[in-house]
């Protein structure tokens, strides 16, 4: 009788579930470009010593073959699993998970009409705009659509320094950007 000791090493811990990666089409071709990368801390929720390589489908995850050569620019439409596999550098264990592509079109908007009022009581040539009242008009009445208003555009894509619908009268004449959330 030889005396035998068995060790059973953790698969390493990773998210469950990973959420879905959506990005919007930008430029209304069908395709974007996704940075798989960017779901590593997600994904190794925490655990030290590991590898993550991505695959197109389980097989080649569980198999550790065929991984997506450039995760950092990987081109999809969208509606398409990618697997991951989280291996650990001490053990060699390793876990497979997945998560799902997603793409949206922009947001469609309508340019809206000139938004003019009259002076009011104080004869300065100012008054105060109640933006609110220009949303239905620009998102078309989607309810699935919110907007946002900002001095300029690197704000506007920047979500930084928002306008609340009453623009104050000492800021007149002024373009205003807005931004389309769905």
């Amino acid at each position: 009788i030889v005396e035998l000791t068995l060790t059973v090493n953790p698969a390493p811990d990773i998210a469950d579930p990973i959420t879905d990666f959506i990005l919007c089409d930008d430029d209304q071709d069908g395709v974007e470009t996704f940075d798989l990368t960017s779901k590593d801390t997600e994904i190794i929720n925490g655990v030290p010593n590991v590898t993550i390589d991505y695959f197109n489908n389980f097989a080649d995850a569980d198999g550790n073959v065929n991984p997506i050569l450039d995760p950092v620019n990987y081109v999809s439409a969208g509606g398409e699993a990618i697997f991951v596999r989280v291996e650990s550098t001490v053990t060699g264990c390793y876990s497979v998970s997945s998560f799902q592509l997603e793409l949206y079109p922009n947001p469609g908007f309508i340019v809206p009409t000139n938004y003019i009022l009259c002076d009011d009581e104080v004869a300065d040539g100012f008054t105060e705009f109640d933006l609110s009242i220009k949303v239905p008009e620009i998102s078309g009445g989607n309810p699935d659509v919110s907007i946002s208003f900002h001095i300029d555009q690197a704000d506007a894509e920047a979500l930084e320094d928002l306008y609340l619908n009453v623009f104050p009268p000492d800021l007149q004449p002024f373009w205003l950007f807005g931004l389309l959330h769905q």
